[in-house]
């Protein structure tokens, strides 16, 4: 007689295995003493000094001109952001006006351009710790085959248009990292489609704890949508890209965008965001218990970020789902979303179900789970498996910024003959050919718009 099926404990769960790249360099990894204990005391000797980030970031990116400027977010407190834009555009458009509101880009007392700045890992980890330290070539980076095609910067753009304003959300989980963090990610996107990156030092935990962090960041979305003009971007293309933690804060902005009523955006990249703090508690996902001490961001790290940032609020109702997205019961009205995660990773489950979560309410989001990487993957492996998220992540950010009409689709679909009523409609004269489809709606730009056929 078949009794209840019983729940694998922790210690016995099955794991999707690592991919071979990814588990050979954890393997070389292992004997270097690349882990070592987390505490919440000591969290503050996991953090790299915001100078070497800096000046790393400038080193790997002299191009790019990196300016400094303050904002005050929402309870008064100043806080810095990094801006950056494109230096040999900004060159061609002629010299540099004055910064956002205060006037203060350059200015030597307010940070000034520094000539320094950092490569920064995607999840603000410092160097030569679990889940940072750029073990290999970013493929999201700005070198030959980062999986843009081969074209100047803004081509295909109308001359002297303001570009995207991106907002960079570094990672680090709450506790770690810099507005320098992660900015190689998108420097590439900068460079085609124009624009400014603004990137905010958004306060850390414990000594700031939640929701400091999503509150900076929103107040940070908010001053650069008012200051949109200043920095040379448009105010009505805001694209937010965060990884690990700052993917999660990038949900919660658009939470907190949504029900506030405030600044429109247009879209959000969440590289493995951190979306859950219930992740690694014992009634937490599978995949938080199946990698406990496993990968570069076990949750066994995960856990005491998460206590870092909420204290005895974690897993408890008292946890907004500003603070933790996956707490989210209604994630309609938001604007369409990418989201990638690794299979042999802690935060699996809790991205694919906010996948489904979006899709369930009527919003738009784009998936992508990679098989055998682990947590931040294409540090890891520089294989298949990063070409493939690069790719991925360029091809959402293509279609966001230039989206193409859909009427050439249609035009084609007729063409090519597979519904002969429809190539006898489009191509033999019908009016229907010659203006919109009355009653027929198509996605473009994330709303649903009538369809002009060219």
């Amino acid at each position: 007689m078949s009794g209840t099926p019983v729940r694998p404990t922790r210690d016995d769960l099955p794991r999707p295995p690592y991919d071979s790249a990814t588990a050979a360099v954890l393997a070389a990894l292992e004997p270097l003493g690349f882990w070592r204990e987390m505490t919440v005391d000591n969290l503050p000797t996991w953090r790299s000094p915001v100078e070497d980030s800096r000046a790393a970031f400038r080193s790997a990116h002299p191009g790019t001109d990196l300016t400094e400027d303050h904002l005050t977010s929402f309870d008064g407190v100043e806080i810095p952001v990094a801006v950056l834009c494109d230096g040999a555009r900004e060159a061609d458009d002629g010299a540099q006006g004055e910064g956002p509101a205060t006037g203060r880009r350059g200015d030597p007392g307010h940070g000034g351009d520094s000539r320094h700045g950092d490569p920064g890992r995607r999840d603000g980890l410092p160097a030569h710790r679990p889940g940072d330290g750029p073990l290999a070539q970013d493929p999201g980076g700005d070198e030959p085959g980062d999986g843009l095609p081969a074209q100047g910067p803004g081509d295909g753009l109308p001359a002297q248009e303001p570009g995207p304003l991106f907002v960079s959300l570094h990672g680090g989980g709450l506790v770690m990292g810099s507005r320098y963090s992660g900015l190689r990610t998108v420097v590439p996107w900068m460079r085609r489609y124009g624009g400014v990156v603004v990137s905010p030092e958004y306060r850390l935990a414990p000594e700031s704890p939640s929701p400091t962090a999503v509150e900076d960041c929103y107040a940070t979305v908010c001053w650069a949508v008012d200051n949109a003009a200043a920095l040379g971007a448009d105010p009505g293309r805001v694209v937010l890209v965060g990884a690990s933690a700052g993917g999660g804060l990038a949900l919660g902005v658009l939470l907190m965008a949504r029900d506030r009523h405030g600044p429109q955006v247009l879209g959000a990249l969440a590289d493995y965001p951190m979306l859950d703090d219930r992740t690694g508690q014992e009634d937490g996902s599978v995949s938080g218990l199946q990698y406990l001490h496993q990968g570069t961001w076990p949750s066994a790290y995960n856990n005491v970020a998460w206590e870092a940032a909420l204290g005895q609020r974690r897993g408890t109702g008292a946890v907004s789902p500003y603070e933790a997205p996956a707490r989210a019961t209604w994630l309609g009205d938001l604007p369409p979303v990418f989201l990638s995660v690794a299979s042999a990773e802690p935060f699996r489950d809790e991205v694919v179900a906010l996948a489904s979560a979006l899709w369930r309410d009527g919003g738009v989001a784009e998936l992508h789970v990679f098989p055998g990487g682990t947590h931040a993957m294409e540090e890891v492996s520089t294989t298949w498996l990063a070409r493939g998220l690069g790719a991925a992540r360029d091809a959402w950010v293509e279609r966001l910024l230039v989206p193409e009409d859909p009427g050439t689709n249609l035009l084609a679909v007729a063409r090519a003959g597979t519904y002969p009523a429809l190539s006898e409609q489009v191509l033999a004269g019908s009016p229907l050919a010659q203006g919109p489809l009355e009653g027929l709606e198509v996605l473009h730009h994330g709303a649903a718009v009538g369809l002009d056929v060219p």
